[in-house]
C-alpha cells in the first residue's frame, strides 16, 4: 500500500515538473521588436468641414530603440499609403480630412461617405529592422450636426380616425429641436413630430398642447430619421432631409395606426 502511495507522490511531481514546462513555455516573449501605443484619440473626420481634425498621441514605445515611426493610412482598410514621419515619442498627431485624402489614389471627399473609417498604423524603424506596431489609430467619416433651434411649420397629413376624415393641410406653426442631453451629438428631441396636426386632429382625446407630440430625432449629415412613441402608444417613424444652405428641413412621417403626413421646417 505505501508503494503504491510513492509511485502515486513521484507521479503527481513527475506531471507538475511537465505541467511547469508548459507554462513557461506559453509565457515566452520575444526580446526583439518594438511597439508604438497610441492614446487620446479625439474628433472625426467632417464631411461639413474638411478642415476639422482628428488627433492621437502616440505615448511610448516598447521593445527596441527607436529611431523613427513612419505612420501609414489606409481607407476602409485598403491598401496602406505613406502619410508622415514621427521623430520623438510622446507626440501628437493632427489630421484633417484633406491631410487624410492626400495620395489615396481615386478618393474624393465627394465619393466619401458617412461610416467609412481611415486607419493610421506605425511602422517603427529601429537598429534590428523595421516593425509594425498592433496598436493604431482610427477614425469614422461623418458630418458635424447643427439641428438644433426653433423652426415654423407648415404640416399636411390624413388621419385613420372617423373625428377627422380626409386630408388636413396649410397648418402652421412653431417647433422646437434640442440636442438630447443622454446621447452623441446628432441625435435630438422635436416636441411636436406632426406640425400641431395631432392636436387639431387628436384635442377631442385630450390633447392639450403640440408639445403632447414629441419623437426622436436622428441627423446624419443631414438625413434625418424619426423614431418614438405617439400620445395614444402607436409608433411613429419619420424621414427626411435638411437643406444645408437654407437648414430647411422636410420630413414625411406614419404611424401605426395609419395615419401619416408631411412636415416642412424653416428655422425661425
Amino acid at each position: 500500500m505505501k508503494d503504491i502511495f510513492l509511485k502515486a507522490l513521484v507521479l503527481l511531481f513527475v506531471v507538475g515538473i511537465f505541467t511547469a514546462c508548459e507554462e513557461e513555455e506559453l509565457e515566452y516573449q520575444p526580446t526583439t521588436g518594438a511597439a508604438a501605443f497610441v492614446a487620446n484619440q479625439s474628433g472625426f473626420f467632417d464631411l461639413n468641414n474638411s478642415t476639422n481634425e482628428f488627433s492621437f498621441d502616440l505615448v511610448r514605445t516598447e521593445g527596441d530603440a527607436v529611431n523613427t515611426i513612419d505612420i501609414y493610412k489606409s481607407l476602409n482598410s485598403g491598401a496602406e499609403v505613406y502619410h508622415a514621419t514621427v521623430n520623438a515619442v510622446p507626440s501628437t498627431i493632427q489630421v484633417n480630412l484633406n491631410e487624410a485624402l492626400a495620395d489615396i489614389p481615386n478618393v474624393t471627399i465627394d465619393s466619401l461617405s458617412p461610416g467609412d473609417i481611415f486607419y493610421f498604423v506605425m511602422k517603427l524603424n529601429t537598429g534590428n529592422g523595421t516593425y509594425t506596431s498592433q496598436h493604431r489609430a482610427s477614425s469614422v467619416v461623418s458630418c458635424s450636426s447643427s439641428v438644433g433651434g426653433a423652426y415654423t411649420s407648415v404640416a399636411r397629413g390624413t388621419s385613420t380616425d372617423s373625428c377627422c376624415p380626409g386630408e388636413f393641410a396649410g397648418r402652421t406653426s412653431v417647433v422646437n429641436i434640442t440636442a438630447d442631453p443622454d446621447l452623441p451629438e446628432g441625435n435630438y428631441i422635436i416636441d411636436d413630430f406632426s406640425g400641431s396636426i395631432y392636436l387639431e386632429w387628436y384635442a377631442v382625446y385630450g390633447l392639450t398642447d403640440v408639445t403632447d407630440s414629441p419623437a426622436d430625432v436622428l441627423d446624419v449629415c443631414n438625413t434625418l430619421t424619426l423614431s418614438g412613441t405617439e400620445p395614444f402608444g402607436e409608433w411613429i417613424t419619420g424621414s427626411g432631409t435638411r437643406d444645408a444652405n437654407t437648414g430647411v428641413i422636410e420630413y414625411h412621417w406614419d404611424n401605426g395606426w395609419g395615419d401619416e403626413g408631411d412636415v416642412t421646417l424653416t428655422p425661425q
